[in-house]
């Protein structure tokens, strides 16, 4: 077997042939979270690091062929509304959303400071503060209709609350209306 010293380089950055191979399993976990959702952020990554690895011991239809990730029945959420809640997420932000309730068919508009973003037996989830019931409540992504981010900072939820609403509940929150 042999011992694997050699380095390749991207723009400022150097990878091992082993780290290069985990980059592309990652990549393969990433697309099959949610296919679609990141392709246009590291398709240009992608590319570089199927160059440098075709180079390697072992090229990319080979690590293709014989590593597989399958996703199990996820639910297809809509790309820009993912990207619209971890920008109003990470920026502090506050949403207004249109969400489809499954149980009796309505739709109810809702004023929400998201928390936090969760990946749960294969669906998205959104922990958020839910100005129109008060409370913490957890949404499934899938269900959200219509996005909004408005001007106005997020409530930030206390950390004992969002404690003993994860401790009390099993995740995800169930949503409540």
């Amino acid at each position: 077997s042999k011992v694997e010293l050699s380095q390749y380089q991207l723009p400022g950055l150097w990878f091992s042939t082993g780290e290069i191979q985990a980059l592309l399993t990652m990549d393969a976990l990433l697309e099959s979270l949610q296919p679609g959702m990141l392709t246009s952020h590291i398709k240009p990554l992608r590319s570089r690091i199927r160059i440098l690895l075709d180079k390697s011991d072992h090229s990319v239809d080979e690590i293709a062929k014989r590593i597989r990730i399958l996703p199990a029945m996820a639910k297809s959420i809509n790309a820009q509304h993912f990207q619209t809640i971890s920008q109003a997420l990470l920026n502090r932000k506050r949403l207004i959303m249109t969400y489809y309730n499954r149980q009796d068919g309505s739709e109810t508009s809702r004023e929400i400071s998201p928390q936090r973003l969760i990946r749960y037996r294969d669906s998205w989830y959104l922990d958020a503060w839910c100005h129109l019931r008060g409370g913490l409540r957890s949404f499934s992504v899938d269900a959200v209709r219509q996005l909004e981010i408005i001007a106005q900072s997020a409530l930030d939820a206390d950390e004992n609350e969002r404690s003993q609403a994860v401790s009390s509940h099993p995740i995800p929150l169930r949503t409540k209306t």
